[in-house]
């Protein structure tokens, strides 16, 4: 074996220094880095502070839910004084669309149905890209969000954010006599032959309830149309477009289970036999939406900017976060954010580390007419089919 020579030690030698200098320069260029972003976004929200303070006002369109968190927001920044312009998401959008007809820029943000602001607000070039105002490191953190990321309505992910993802099922009843809960883990449990004939549903054509469930069977990738065809077509399900009617069907035992029943909890309250499927207890998962409360917007010639900036940073923040959740806990409302405490909200409705979930707020599940058709032509055929 040949010893290392002085000049090959050498060598050796100085390929180390070099390795370790180039080591501490790229360290020492990480830190300026750093520093200098730290700086950057610092000084972005120096300047957006001192300009809403100048500016003195915020015009909030939004969700009558959001109130008690326009107060909060008051007492963090009294220097914006804020005029709150609430209604339903049609409501809203409908007079922004008026006030710009009549050539009135007054909303700065929008807060209420995403999809709303995605069918209507934007295809009317109502809006700016909102991403472009995030500025805190705690909100523009995507490690903080749900499934690692910031949520967007729309494909371009830069205009409508999502700030509330609430597990949502089909809103599926049982009667806690004739059912145990156990022997139903899949949706596809449903269609076995030992519940022909026992199951009631809200009919299809009316009731957002049975939007939500129908949509999220026909789009789940492991459900889809074969699953409806199989529950429509062969399980002899009665409908009703009474909603009082169906949860009565199921509390009385007239039939062991229901599709899209409302009210389940307050019956179950008043000591009725009758309980709710955990939507996360499915194999399958369930759906996450947004609610008519979960969508954030930023108007185009807002007449506010800086304020909007502020008031969009400190809303999506830990702090409006918690409080979002806090102060709409009766809507059972789950933020998007994941480094915040989720003890107040309902397992029902909580979501789950490691389920599947549909993210049921995306626009490509707006449209529920194919779904509602195949369930009126099954429906149809098992009609047949009993008659013969």
């Amino acid at each position: 074996m040949d010893l290392p020579t002085e000049r090959g030690l050498k060598g050796s030698t100085m390929r180390r220094k070099g390795y370790l200098i180039g080591m501490v320069l790229c360290c020492l260029l990480a830190l300026a880095g750093n520093a200098a972003a730290q700086g950057n976004w610092e000084q972005e929200w120096k300047r957006a502070v001192e300009g809403a303070k100048k500016e003195g006002h915020l015009n909030f369109y939004g969700n009558h839910a959001y109130p008690p968190l326009l107060q909060e927001f008051r007492k963090k920044y009294p220097d914006i004084k804020v005029t709150e312009v609430l209604g339903t998401a049609a409501q809203l959008s409908q007079r922004i669309l008026a006030e710009r007809r009549a050539d009135k820029y007054l909303a700065d943000i929008y807060v209420a149905s995403p999809r709303t602001a995605y069918t209507i607000l934007l295809p009317a070039k109502a809006l700016d890209p909102i991403n472009s105002t995030l500025i805190l490191p705690e909100v523009t953190d995507q490690s903080k969000w749900f499934q690692g990321r910031h949520h967007y309505v729309d494909p371009e992910r830069k205009y409508v954010f999502v700030q509330i993802g609430t597990v949502e099922g089909a809103n599926l009843a049982y009667n806690t006599k004739l059912v145990n809960l156990r022997e139903i883990r899949s949706y596809w449990d449903f269609v076995h032959p030992k519940w022909r004939g026992k199951i009631a549903a809200l009919d299809p054509q009316v009731g957002a309830n049975s939007s939500t469930g129908l949509a999220f069977f026909y789009h789940h990738p492991e459900l889809g149309p074969a699953f409806i065809r199989r529950l429509f077509g062969e399980m002899e399900i009665v409908l009703t477009r009474d909603e009082v009617q169906l949860l009565n069907w199921v509390a009385v035992g007239r039939y062991s289970l229901g599709f899209f029943v409302a009210e389940i909890e307050q019956a179950a309250k008043q000591g009725l036999p009758i309980s709710q499927f955990p939507p996360s207890g499915f194999k399958e998962g369930s759906g996450v939406g947004a609610t008519g409360r979960g969508g954030l917007a930023f108007m185009n010639r807002a007449p506010h900017p800086n304020a909007a900036k502020v008031f969009i940073n400190w809303f999506l923040s830990r702090e409006g976060q918690r409080l979002l959740q806090s102060e709409m806990r009766v809507w059972k409302v789950d933020s998007m954010r994941e480094d915040i405490s989720k003890e107040e909200i309902l397992p029902d409705s909580r979501r789950v580390k490691g389920a599947k979930y549909l993210l049921t707020f995306l626009p490509e599940y707006a449209d529920t007419r194919p779904v509602r058709a195949l369930v009126d032509e099954s429906t149809r055929e098992a009609a047949r089919n009993i008659k013969r």
